[in-house]
């Protein structure tokens, strides 16, 4: 009933947004007509849960209504692909013509597909990026000035646990684990995504973004690294601490009642708050000795094909645009409050919602990130390697000393690639 009660917000917001815009006058001059075809780039977890892709259908097709407001003879055909196979399923279209003229996808896999050439790199006015959080254009930035794509929203990583079973989220990674030891069942990812946010307060993330820099590892970097992959093994020791393979499996887990906290993206609380309903509640991740944590924000951006007609562009530009505009993202930001807006004129209400508060603090967080997660990018084939690493690790195959020789090998491997 949440989801179907937040899916309403959101459509009774962005029909009055648009409305209030139909208000406006469109000259004929100016009037769009034709035709595109919208791509819906899902993640591996997405595509785990036909309810997310679902969520980012609705999504979709609510802003192409809010569009059509304004532009009524504007039609739009939506598809979903996976992000993992989107660089050879839009090439393939590419070379027949029939390629997507707009791409709603993760910022970094627009990223990876923007300099192999299957979405077209973009510049645009000033009177769009003024608008934008300088952070969110410079995740996109290419060599050549050019970006990616058009930001849309941000999904920041963050803690979710069931208030029945735990009054408030732990602060630090100590408390955590004594929390453990009470018979609270806190759940971790193996993903290499999934287990960095614990490297700052651990100490460990400056060191892995030099490592990933290719800069020459010093011993006390050396150190930081076997720190951290020693707190990993360690905790697996303890009963209530449990390792699984994907964020899914942990929000699986949570809905479920086998887990009281987890790490999630705040693109799962729409399906949370359906299953937990009052008893879900979210908190910036915890910090510990060394600093904050250093959660990974997603950022979800429009990309544009290659071979679209001239009319196609000016739709999917204008419509791209239409999206950040400050109603709109304003309208997303509160309906559903499962995403952050990236229009800088656009400040979450964070003192009317906890929840918005706590995306906001880990996004901020989330910045110290960034860089490594450009270095590592998603579908990069050592996030794999390095999650099959960290499963050697906890399950006891290797030793700390081990794991940190291979993960500073693994993450020397694609220096200059």
């Amino acid at each position: 009933m949440q989801a179907l009660r937040s899916a309403r917000h959101l459509a009774l917001g962005l029909g009055l947004l648009g409305w209030l815009l139909s208000g406006c006058s469109t000259s004929s001059r100016d009037a769009l007509r034709g035709r595109i075809f919208v791509a819906i780039g899902a993640s591996y977890s997405d595509r785990l849960s036909p309810t997310v892709i679902q969520e980012r259908i609705s999504q979709t097709k609510q802003l192409i209504k809010s569009f059509q407001a304004l532009h009524p003879e504007v039609e739009a055909e939506i598809n979903v692909f996976s992000e993992g196979d989107l660089q050879q399923a839009i090439a393939r279209r590419n070379a027949t013509g029939l390629g997507p003229d707009l791409i709603f996808l993760d910022g970094m896999t627009a990223h990876i597909l923007a300099r192999a050439g299957v979405v077209r790199p973009m510049r645009f006015p000033q009177s769009t990026t003024d608008q934008i959080e300088p952070a969110s254009f410079g995740r996109l930035r290419l060599n050549n000035g050019s970006v990616a794509g058009l930001p849309l929203l941000l999904e920041p990583q963050i803690a979710c646990f069931n208030q029945a079973r735990l009054a408030q989220s732990p602060s630090t990674l100590q408390s955590l684990l004594e929390l453990a030891e009470t018979g609270i069942e806190i759940g971790f990812s193996l993903d290499y995504g999934g287990l960095y946010w614990t490297a700052g307060p651990l100490g460990a993330a400056p060191a892995l973004k030099a490592v990933a820099l290719g800069q020459p590892v010093t011993p006390a970097q050396h150190r930081q690294i076997r720190y951290w992959l020693k707190w990993i093994q360690t905790a697996n020791l303890l009963q209530h601490i449990n390792y699984y393979g994907l964020e899914e499996d942990l929000v699986q887990g949570l809905m479920q009642g086998r887990l009281d906290w987890i790490p999630c993206h705040s693109n799962t609380l729409v399906r949370l708050r359906q299953k937990l309903g009052q008893r879900l509640a979210v908190a910036p991740l915890p910090g510990d000795f060394a600093g904050p944590a250093t959660p990974i924000t997603r950022e979800r951006v429009w990309a544009f094909g290659v071979n679209s007609s001239a009319n196609q562009r000016r739709i999917a530009e204008a419509f791209a645009t239409f999206t950040v505009n400050p109603l709109i993202q304003r309208s997303l930001t509160i309906s559903i409050q499962n995403q952050l807006p990236v229009n800088r004129h656009v400040p979450p209400p964070v003192a009317s919602s906890a929840v918005l508060e706590a995306m906001v603090t880990s996004e901020q967080q989330g910045q110290v990130s960034e860089e490594i997660v450009k270095l590592i990018p998603p579908h990069d084939q050592r996030r794999r390697q390095i999650t099959q690493l960290m499963m050697r690790l906890v399950f006891g195959e290797i030793s700390p000393d081990q794991a940190t020789d291979a993960l500073i090998k693994k993450l020397g491997d694609g220096i200059g690639k």
